[in-house]
């Protein structure tokens, strides 16, 4: 998802900036400054998503039974390949 928004906000200029040369549209000196602003700002929402599952799936492990002596540590790092957006 990330590595996709990324992408999208390098190719996209360009490939609009070709459209614009093809036809004698003015020059613009910064053409990729509104893409870069949407990729950096998807990317501070795919963070925060995924912080926020984080913190759930904590909260989940911490308020479940599991040992009959405390847990001291624990931790949720889940596989690239599992983390589903949205689900």
């Amino acid at each position: 998802m990330l590595w996709a928004l990324l992408l999208l906000a390098l190719i996209v200029p360009g490939l609009l900036g070709l459209i614009g040369g093809e036809i004698g549209a003015r020059r613009n000196p910064f053409r990729g400054r509104g893409w870069a602003i949407f990729a950096l700002v998807g990317m501070v929402a795919v963070w925060g998503g995924r912080w926020s599952e984080h913190a759930h799936a904590l909260a989940l492990v911490d308020g479940a039974q599991i040992a009959s002596a405390p847990v001291e540590r624990m931790a949720a790092e889940p596989y690239p390949s599992t983390h589903s957006a949205g689900t």
